[in-house]
This record gives structure tokens, sequence and C-alpha cells, in this order.
């Protein structure tokens, strides 16, 4: 049995503490929650990056995951302009990586894309721009501001872009199944880059990255059997209506049949039309699963499984048992 399970990757306090620093990106300076790291100085033509070696991209049971941080520019003193970018990378980049983009430059031109914004690159061609503002300038200079970026592994809204509080690009990847499954793929890097006629100081701070994965129940419960609850009995009725509950909801997940997640907020509890007896046996079903096991950290336990029949049944029997209509009512007929 599976778990859908929400697991942290780093949190404001520890972003900083596995990474990797390149180019000109500074040693981390401040106390948490504060701490930040300056990418970029605005030297003419200079990069600056931060690498978290070992981000999950490619965990097989991977569903979905979140990546926020805040950032902080400026323009260099020596020029009138801020630029070129900034860019947060998901994958390796000699292994089909998706990058967002974020640039001041108007003359940047990419696969047919142009001017400033905020784009979204697969293996370095664009293919998509966003319309939206905020651009790239976020909330504007010398202010902190937020943007977090979401994935779900789905072929509808797989990519969601959102500067500060504002969604400003939802993008959906035909090929978001097999881009998630790349090998040496788990790597989440966050660049800046400050040109030569336009210049910019670059900090980030607060990170945070979280992903949803399905797991198996035992890392998550390991309690004892739990209480049988009405309609379950201490047969194998109880067993096996658990373990139907959980094949409805998470059918059986491995590298091949990855894509059967995508479809299991659409499964129904009863499916019609269907026979009596069958109806009523995925309704003890669902009881007996409700009751006794959650699927999802967010699920919360149901007992509440009343039969309105029984009820019904026992006021008519309690109100018709030795009824008749008395004689006088017939002798005034």
């Amino acid at each position: 049995m599976s778990i859908e399970k929400t697991v942290a990757v780093f949190n404001p306090s520890t972003w900083h503490t596995n990474i990797q620093l390149s180019g000109a990106a500074d040693q981390p300076t401040g106390v948490d929650p504060n701490v930040q790291i300056q990418l970029v100085n605005g030297g003419a033509g200079t990069d600056g990056a931060i690498t978290y070696p070992d981000f999950p991209l490619s965990l097989p049971t991977l569903v979905s995951f979140e990546f926020n941080l805040e950032l902080y520019w400026e323009t260099d003193p020596s020029v009138t302009m801020p630029g070129d970018y900034y860019t947060i990378r998901f994958g390796s980049g000699s292994t089909n990586p998706i990058d967002v983009v974020f640039v001041f430059w108007s003359g940047y031109s990419n696969n047919g894309f142009s001017g400033s914004g905020t784009y979204l690159l697969k293996n370095n061609l664009a293919v998509a721009k966003s319309t939206v503002s905020p651009g790239a300038a976020g909330a504007g200079e010398s202010q902190w501001y937020p943007i977090t970026i979401k994935y779900n592994k789905s072929v509808v809204n797989t990519w969601t872009i959102i500067t500060n509080g504002v969604t400003v690009m939802t993008y959906s990847d035909a090929n978001a199944l097999s881009w998630q499954q790349l090998p040496n793929n788990d790597k989440l890097s966050v660049m800046a880059h400050s040109g030569g006629g336009l210049r910019m100081r670059v900090w980030v701070r607060k990170l945070n990255a979280f992903y949803k994965a399905i797991l198996p129940i035992q890392t998550y419960n390991t309690a004892l059997m739990p209480v049988h609850f009405y309609p379950a009995s201490s047969d194998s009725t109880f067993s096996s209506g658990r373990a139907a509950y959980n094949r409805v909801f998470y059918p059986r997940i491995s590298a091949t049949n990855i894509a059967s997640t995508a479809a299991i907020t659409t499964r129904k509890l009863i499916y019609e039309p269907r026979d009596a007896s069958s109806r009523m046996e995925r309704l003890k079903m669902q009881a007996i699963g409700q009751s006794s096991m959650r699927l999802k950290e967010t699920d919360e336990l149901r007992f509440k499984a009343p039969n309105v029949n029984d009820a019904r049944d026992a006021i008519r029997r309690s109100r018709s048992s030795g009824y008749a209509v008395p004689p006088k009512v017939f002798s005034k007929l």
C-alpha cells in the first residue's frame, strides 16, 4: 500500500547548508532566517550560481514539487540600466534542463521569442514567454520579492511561475513524464548574469523546496491494526475492504506506469450503472477504507456510515405493529 507524502528538501533556515557556489557567488551572510547570498556583484560579464546537486527530480514516484525564494536586485552604480538576467534551472545543463529565465535586456531573442520578460526554456530553447506583469524586474529595484515555481507531473499545467504573488505563466508540457525520468538530472540551480552595458547586483534568501511522492504506507503509518468499525468484521472482509479501497485510489505504480497517478483525482467511489449487490459491496469497501486508513496526509478518518434503511424499517414496524381500525369507526359509516 502507498500514500502521497510531502517531503521537505530544504527550508528557509537550512537552504544554505548544502550548496555548491560557483562564479562570482559569495559566501552566505546574515542570520537565519535572513541569511542571503550575493550571486553577482555588478562586474561586467560576470556569472554567479548556487547549486543543489541532489535535488530529487528523477525520483520515479515523484508527483509534484514546489520551489520558493526571495530575490533582490539593484543596478550597478557604473551604469544606468540593470541586466542581463537571472535564471532558475531544474536539471543538469547537459541533460535537457528546464530553465525559467527572467530577462532584463530588450534585445534578447530565442526561438522566435524576443524582448525582456519571463521565459521558459527547454534544453536552452524558449518554448514560452509570459505576457503578464510583473516581468523580470519583479516588484522593482532595491526590494525583496518572492518567486514561486511549481511543477506537476502531468501534461496539463505542468509548470506554474508566480512572481511577487502574481501567476505570470502556466505551461503544459507534453513531455513532462519523460523529462522527469531522465538519469543524472537531479540538480537545482539559481544563477545570475551581469552583462556588459547592462549590469546589476543580485541577492537571494529564504530558499524553500519540497516535493510530493507516492511512498509505501509503512513509512508513514506503522501503528497496530485499527479498530474494526461497522460494516467491517473480524474476518477477511476488513483486510480485503482496505485493500480494495487502496486500489481504487492508488493503482500499482512503477517506473513504467508513472502516468497512472494523474487519473487518481478523477476516480469515483461508486461506478454507475451497477446492480444493487455490487453497489453495496463498494459502499462497504468505502466505509471500511475511510474509517481505517489515510491515503494522503490531508485525509481525515471518517466513521459516519449510517444505515438509514434499518432506522426506517424499525420506525415502520413500530408504528404499524398490531394496529387495526377501531370497530366504532366502522359503526359510524
